[in-house]
């Protein structure tokens, strides 16, 4: 069997997140290793994008953008999001196999499977690798407060319930799918019954600690409290901000400066709207200070190193987190992380050791509490970080935590193996053909 010397990676839009910034992770681990890496993707402003594949950054030239013509909604009403995404990225699994089904060893897919068994059919010899971040079925929120027609709640429902078979169907297609932890692989094996035997790997995402100056392991008293999210309704920033205003009620001691900060995209609808609504509460519902809290937008990577810097702690906010890259930073630069108990954070900070998670369900651990009591606790929490435990201790175990667990190195040396996993996989499911 031949080496990889090829690896395509197909990612819908090549914005900022997670999910972006996991797979320019995986693309550079390849690049590093001295393989030829193509990025294809139907979105990517230079505006707004990870430095690596800005202008002159390290994965710059590998990325190609094809069907950016094709709406991500039907007439930009917000509608029809999954039949746009679907569209879109069969049209980036048709420029894959026209342009380089004969020169690739490994497609590389995330977020949608959708174009694998397409792929599978024109490229039977050619590996493909997916990485589910979480289940697309599992992503999709109920209309809030909005009253539909039983027609229209019917189809509704179709619409998504084709949506998922397909995503489940497609999975299945996949030579190799890796998921970004425990967690996300219990849901997948739930969400996907036809997966129950497969066999999935997991792979954690990693830090680039380049980015990032090493910890002092000094106190930040006077640092500031920091969120670092896109501006999505799903990351629940309004509990920081309802805590942080019971900090400011409370005196207790020198409550610190709050930033907000965060991908937004002016031609996201949703950050564009859910910024207002946080600045509205925070400036005008509890009246908090403007010099108290600062929300700010798509920062960079130097703005973000500087955060992590001179802040006292993170807060990170979201339910059910697949897995969060943010709170593995922080910790690698030496900060105390607060976080939900739930999802992905559990398996990444050590309670009371590196951080804190923040009780948010009853005794049987399937009821979530109601918002006030959830905001108790994070106010708690708070306290504890900012005025009770010793941060500098807490500085040194996260920084230590993430430089054994969450390395650079150590996910390239995995992302490598299992690269090599899938070319094996594909190689034996073709001989089952035969």
């Amino acid at each position: 069997m031949e080496g990889i010397n090829h690896v395509l990676f197909i990612h819908l839009d090549l914005g900022i997140g997670g999910a972006e910034q996991l797979i320019l992770n995986l693309a550079l681990a390849s690049h590093r290793e001295k393989k030829k890496v193509t990025i294809l993707t139907s979105h990517c402003d230079p505006n707004h994008c990870f430095d690596l594949v800005k202008r002159n950054g390290e994965l710059s030239d590998c990325v190609h953008v094809y069907g950016s013509f094709i709406p991500p909604s039907i007439f930009g009403s917000g509608y029809g999001k999954a039949l746009c995404s679907t569209i879109r990225m069969l049209y980036l699994g048709l420029i894959a196999v026209l342009l380089y089904r004969k020169c690739v060893d490994i497609f590389v897919l995330d977020v949608l499977p959708t174009p694998i068994p397409f792929l599978k059919w024109f490229c039977s010899e050619v590996g493909i690798l997916f990485y589910c971040h979480f289940p697309d079925k599992l992503l999709i929120r109920k209309d809030n407060g909005v009253t539909c027609s039983r027609s229209i709640l019917f189809f509704k429902s179709l619409y998504r319930h084709v949506f998922d078979w397909i995503e489940e169907y497609s999975i299945c297609h996949a030579d190799l799918l890796v998921v970004n932890s425990s967690f996300t692989e219990c849901q997948v094996r739930i969400s996907f019954p036809r997966l129950i035997q497969k066999d999935i790997k997991i792979l954690y995402p990693c830090v680039d600690m380049t980015k990032f100056t090493p910890p002092t392991y000094k106190n930040n008293f006077n640092g500031p409290i920091i969120s670092l999210n896109r501006y999505e309704r799903k990351k629940n920033i309004e509990i920081l901000i309802h805590a942080y205003a019971t900090l400011l009620e409370k005196k207790t001691k020198n409550v610190p400066l709050l930033i907000i900060a965060g991908g937004y995209d002016r031609l996201n609808q949703e950050n564009v709207e859910y910024l207002k609504e946080l600045q509205k509460l925070a400036y005008e519902t509890l009246q908090l200070p403007k010099n108290k809290v600062d929300f700010q937008c798509s920062i960079s990577d130097i703005q973000k190193k500087e955060l992590f810097e001179t802040a006292s702690c993170l807060v990170y906010t979201p339910f059910y987190e697949h897995f969060g890259i943010v709170p593995i930073e922080a910790m690698y630069a030496g900060i105390p992380v607060i976080a939900m108990r739930s999802g992905g954070p559990c398996e990444t900070i050590k309670n009371y050791t590196t951080g804190i998670l923040v009780n948010m369900f009853e005794n049987n651990q399937d009821t979530i509490l109601d918002d006030s009591t959830i905001q108790q606790n994070l106010v708690k929490a708070l306290k504890d970080v900012l005025f009770v435990l010793d941060r500098s201790k807490m500085s040194m175990e996260a920084h230590l935590h993430v430089k054994k667990k969450f390395s650079f190195q150590k996910f390239s040396l995995e992302w490598n193996g299992l690269l090599e996993t899938c070319r094996h996989e594909t190689a034996c499911n073709s001989k089952k053909c035969i």
